[in-house]
């Protein structure tokens, strides 16, 4: 293979043609996969499939700070110690940005924005030296996997703030009345149906 490849390197005479459709696609395709810029959303798609609200996420951390109380060099290499560093550092900057600042008329994306300045600019009371250079570096400006991790806290706030709206849950509306059969019709009546509310879970 070395030798072919400096056949072609020194090649001074023969004219390049351009690539054939099948070479163009497995190209895109290279592209595609192999990013140049860091994948944003890793700590996101570590999660399992079974983390869909506060409540689960909340579980999920705390099993991998059990696990970094005696930890393996999976724990450090997997990226799970990372994703516990950041979803906590993040789940104290949202406390904090509530208690400070109410979301009322800003959007969804301007509220995770406010989030992300609001714990930029105020460090907690108490942190170590450690603890100070960690909250900096992750809330430093710009910082798009942070950002991803607040998105995901601040979406099951949203969230559940939907579910338990009155509309989500307010009873299914009762199925129409049948009409009445016409006069010397000689089919039967429609039966009623009784509609059953289902019990919430």
């Amino acid at each position: 293979m070395t030798a072919a490849v400096r056949a072609t390197a020194s090649d001074n005479a023969t004219v390049i043609n351009p690539p054939s459709a099948a070479f163009t696609a497995l190209l895109d395709q290279a592209v595609d996969e192999f990013n140049l810029a860091p994948d944003t959303w890793i700590d996101i798609k570590r999660l399992p499939a079974s983390i869909t609200n506060m409540k689960t996420l909340i579980d999920h951390i705390r099993k991998i700070g059990e696990e970094i109380k005696n930890p393996t060099e999976q724990t450090r290499t997997s990226g799970r110690l990372r994703l516990y560093k950041l979803t906590v550092c993040c789940i104290h900057g949202l406390k904090a940005t509530l208690g400070a600042v109410t979301p009322a008329t800003q959007t969804i994306s301007a509220y995770i924005d406010e989030c992300l300045s609001y714990s930029r600019n105020h460090i907690p009371v108490g942190l170590s030296e450690r603890g100070k250079k960690l909250w900096v570096a992750t809330f430093e400006d710009g910082n798009a996997r942070t950002r991803n991790v607040m998105s995901l806290l601040v979406h099951f706030m949203h969230s559940d703030l939907v579910d338990q709206s009155p509309a989500a849950a307010a009873p299914p509306a009762p199925a129409a009345a049948q009409p009445a059969a016409a006069a010397g019709s000689s089919a039967p009546p429609s039966p009623q149906v009784t509609p059953t509310k289902t019990p919430s879970p």
